[in-house]
């Protein structure tokens, strides 16, 4: 969504590298698969000016990268996203607070919105997918742009990622409905056929964002 000109800022990126603070919930692990004007490339291999294909707002500009590195702790967790589930071509894994956009089928309960936004923390258990940790330290990168922006990733996946004005880290501010994990569970369950189903039945998980 390409509101304004923010291509001044491109001089000046936000750019933290090697920043390890707060345990981080959120960005595109170093090996995300993004659809770019340069073809499928790693997050990790991203660069200031990379034009990144969009959900609605066509082919974008990073302004800014945030770059940062983690480590295994226990209260930062992965989801594992098998191949097929929410459109990616293979095997995915996203951070527990990475924000998909997700079809709501024409969801009854949700008649005002084709497109919700849901953590990826309220996938785990639904279609395989499950809860993993990370292995290793792991870069995180978060492209940042003129305004908030859904990106392609693993061919059909869609991730939000922040405006340069937002940060990567900052309260989110979205255009599209938002849900909570009960309401997600609620919606994932729904679009398996069920009326409620062991999804809203779970206590809420504490997200890392």
């Amino acid at each position: 969504m390409f509101q304004n000109d923010f291509s001044r800022l491109s001089a000046s990126p936000v750019f933290a590298a090697n920043r390890m603070t707060a345990p981080i919930g959120t960005g595109l692990l170093a090996a995300t698969l993004v659809e770019t004007t340069r073809g499928w490339q790693r997050a990790e291999t991203l660069r200031l000016g990379d034009g990144i294909y969009t959900v609605d707002g066509g082919l974008q500009p990073v302004l800014g990268l945030d770059r940062q590195w983690i480590t295994p702790q226990p209260d930062v967790h992965t989801v594992l996203v098998p191949g097929g589930t929410i459109d990616n071509d293979a095997d995915l894994t996203l951070l527990s607070g990475q924000m998909i956009l997700l079809d709501t089928m024409g969801d009854r309960m949700l008649p005002d919105a084709a497109l919700v936004l849901i953590p990826a923390t309220a996938l785990i258990g639904w279609r395989g997918c499950s809860r993993g940790a990370l292995p290793h330290k792991t870069e995180v990168i978060t492209p940042l742009f003129a305004a908030e922006e859904i990106i392609y990733a693993h061919a059909g996946c869609m991730l939000r990622c922040p405006g340069i004005t937002e940060g990567p880290h900052a309260a989110m501010v979205t255009d599209f409905t938002r849900l909570d994990l009960r309401q997600a569970w609620a919606l994932l369950s729904r679009l398996d056929g069920g009326p409620s189903g062991g999804h809203v039945a779970r206590q809420p998980a504490r997200l890392v964002a």
